[in-house]
């Protein structure tokens, strides 16, 4: 916060009280003209005697409440300040309120994954379907269902339906070659 005097001559025992809104817990790192002070900023701290023209810095570090307290985007909390004096030569001054802008935002492009095993089993485990491959691979080797029969029972049907045909057309070609 910067503080100027505007008066004709030198201000004496300039007091500056900051009144903290409810968003607003605490502060620290309290300075004066970048040397560190103490006293409550809250209660008023005393920065001595201001000339004409010119300008005193007060800083301070001010601890924000918790982040659900803001929507998101840009908030801008009013700091109220007062400016007071016992010098008769003060006077009395509008004083701006301190704005204090805080940002709130999300990170682009992240969302909630779920990383490991939900309540729907069957649809997000990848434990299941391996086991029910494994499963069926044991049951068709193993002989359990007839499925290895069954197929080779096609396969026999199959390899005596072409030996049948093969046969067939070689003793139509024979009879063809003795009725010549």
């Amino acid at each position: 916060m910067l503080v100027q005097s505007n008066a004709p001559t030198t201000i004496n025992n300039v007091v500056v009280k900051e009144i903290f809104p409810a968003n607003i817990s605490s502060y620290n790192n309290l300075t004066l003209d970048g040397i560190a002070i103490g006293g409550d900023i809250t209660q008023g701290i005393n920065i001595g005697s201001i000339s004409p023209g010119q300008t005193k810095t007060i800083t301070y570090q001010a601890q924000i409440a918790q982040a659900q307290n803001f929507s998101f985007g840009t908030t801008t909390i009013y700091d109220p300040v007062t400016i007071t004096s016992n010098d008769p030569n003060f006077l009395p001054t509008t004083v701006n309120p301190v704005s204090i802008l805080v940002s709130k935002s999300g990170v682009y492009g992240a969302s909630t994954v779920s990383t490991g095993l939900t309540n729907n089993f069957w649809v997000d485990s990848f434990f299941l379907p391996l086991v029910l491959a494994l499963l069926g691979i044991w049951l068709y080797r193993s002989k359990l269902i007839g499925v290895p029969s069954w197929v080779g029972s096609i396969q026999l049907n199959n390899k005596e339906t072409s030996a049948q045909k093969e046969l067939q057309n070689k003793i139509a070609m024979i009879k063809k070659t003795e009725g010549k």
